[in-house]
């Protein structure tokens, strides 16, 4: 399977274009089932991350987050890019839970050994959930519509961003996160600033620009 890499310059044009379904996986399966969706992702959507805000000014990042944690990832349940609530598309996202260890800063009523719901910028997707967001052109003109639809079903689009890093099932993280009321889910923000993996045994995070672990630093 030959696979495609998209470079796009902006989060702007990943709105107008990327619109995806869901793929749910099973606990019992998880890591044959990311294995053979890596096996078969026939195609790759990278894009900058523009924001308004610093995402590497910890200060900044603190005072934008609701809830501060350090969680064990409970489950990756999948990604989706249709929000039932609003019945409309969003930007393709990974779903999972977390179960929350230490509570840095909370505005709720979130405790130590909670287990909550959270999304994510990025995730992979069917082809087949895919194209059904894209105008009959753009099926076109990204060869879709030679595919059968046994090959769409399993056939994967991955949807990231420059210098992210992708969240794992069983890891530790240091987490910054904002409930979007519009998904019932809290929200990491901050994309690879927001989640930094955590080291218990030396009580330090990694630095995901340097990939060195460095000693927490708060500033709340």
């Amino acid at each position: 399977m030959n696979k495609q890499i998209i470079s796009v310059a902006s989060i702007l044009i990943i709105l107008g274009i990327i619109c995806t379904g869901v793929v749910i996986s099973s606990n019992n399966k998880d890591m044959q089932d990311k294995q053979g969706i890596d096996d078969n992702i026939m195609m790759e959507i990278v894009s900058e991350y523009d924001s308004i805000y610093d995402n590497s000014n910890t200060s900044e990042l603190e005072e934008r987050s609701e809830l501060i944690i350090i969680g064990t990832i409970q489950s990756i349940d999948g990604a989706i890019n249709y929000n039932e609530k609003l019945q409309e598309y969003i930007m393709t996202s990974t779903i999972g839970k977390v179960q929350v260890n230490e509570i840095v800063k909370a505005n709720s009523d979130i405790s130590v050994n909670d287990t909550i719901d959270f999304i994510r910028n990025g995730g992979t997707i069917s082809v087949a959930e895919y194209e059904k967001s894209l105008a009959p052109r753009q099926v076109m003109r990204q060869g879709l519509n030679n595919m059968t639809q046994e090959e769409k079903e399993n056939s994967y689009v991955k949807v990231a961003y420059m210098d992210d890093v992708e969240i794992e099932e069983g890891k530790e993280y240091l987490m910054y996160l904002r409930y979007d009321e519009n998904i019932d889910r809290y929200r990491i923000i901050g994309m690879q600033y927001g989640l930094l993996e955590y080291n218990e045994s030396t009580n330090k995070v990694k630095n995901n620009e340097t990939q060195s672990w460095e000693n927490i630093k708060y500033n709340i």
